[in-house]
């Protein structure tokens, strides 16, 4: 979904929703893993901010060296894709382009030109990194706090919708979505209750909101007020369901599971940089076809990060996780 609204000219704005749904499902596997891998407490916390950074940070920063690369080399290619695959010019571009911290994709302030960033995608990392650290914390970790957080949240997109705010990038309206995930960790038990979770309603839902996507795609941004708000509603009912799914049933289905689910990271990072070349190369613009043509190659390029870079640090990873088992 985002790659698809990035780099061609079909479904609208449902990159939006995707990253909203990842926020939801951020929220909730957050919020779990603190309260049942990792715990409240200092090694626990040490341990789970040290597994986000090896998570988030190896394969940003070697998208990110490709990306500054291929700017340096040919800039205009870059630039005829997205204005933000530019060099880093002030020092908080350049230590928001290292760190990831402070990225953002709205215009820098007195120019018309959006924020360089190596990573075009990478401003929702941002949002996201805040809110791991947040959850982390102690966010997440009390049904009343995170009940607090909700409603402070949906009283600001109430208000937002009113005196039109924005409701998408800042971090300020991230907060409803994370908080609808650690809701859902909290009060899965009640809410599943209230839901079909057979596999054949599992199927029906997914296939009822990849209806709803292609619908909702074609709707115009300033009417999507009502798509926007659905879309967080869908996702949360897929999670609830979904959590209730035996993951090891099917041993080939799991392994397929899994491993799409590794590359969907790299995928994120690195579909501007893949589309770039691809763009140059076949000389398309956006459209479907540079999406079609790119996807190949995309995948291809997702799979060296995960074998080169993924792989080797999910073993540190894995160490740690241990570590704090064996504590």
């Amino acid at each position: 979904m985002v790659v698809i609204t990035h780099i061609s000219t079909i479904l609208g704005h449902v990159g939006g929703f995707a990253v909203y749904s990842f926020y939801v499902l951020s929220g909730y596997l957050m919020t779990l893993i603190m309260n049942n891998k990792y715990g409240y407490n200092v090694i626990g916390i040490k341990k789970y901010l040290l597994n986000r950074f090896l998570r988030i940070f190896p394969s940003y920063w070697f998208v990110a060296i490709f990306t500054l690369i291929g700017i340096t080399l040919f800039s205009n290619s870059f630039l005829d894709l997205s204005k933000a695959l530019r060099l880093p010019e002030t020092l908080h571009e350049i230590a928001s382009n290292i760190f990831i911290f402070g990225l953002f994709p709205g215009v820098v302030e007195g120019d018309d030109a959006p924020m360089a960033r190596l990573v075009p995608a990478a401003w929702a990392l941002h949002v996201e990194l805040c809110f791991y650290f947040l959850i982390g914390l102690f966010l997440g970790r009390y049904k009343r706090l995170v009940i607090a957080w909700f409603f402070v949240s949906i009283t600001y997109h109430i208000i937002a919708i009113f005196y039109e705010y924005p409701r998408y990038a800042p971090i300020y309206s991230a907060s409803l979505p994370f908080s609808v995930g650690a809701l859902i960790f909290h009060y899965k038990e009640y809410i599943i209750r209230l839901l079909p979770t057979s596999s054949m309603s599992i199927c029906l839902s997914i296939i009822i909101y990849s209806l709803y996507i292609l619908l909702a795609g074609i709707i115009p941004v300033t009417t999507s007020v009502y798509p926007f708000y659905l879309n967080i509603l869908f996702m949360s009912i897929l999670i609830c369901q979904l959590s209730t799914v035996e993951g090891n049933r099917n041993m080939t289905l799991s392994k397929i599971d899994s491993f799409l689910g590794d590359l969907s990271y790299p995928i994120y990072l690195s579909h501007w940089l893949v589309a770039v070349f691809v763009s140059s190369i076949f000389g398309l613009n956006k459209s479907i076809d540079l999406f079609l043509v790119t996807i190949p190659f995309l995948l291809i390029f997702s799979f060296i990060i995960k074998y080169l870079i993924d792989d080797p640090i999910e073993v540190k990873r894995r160490s740690v996780s241990q570590s704090l088992r064996d504590k």
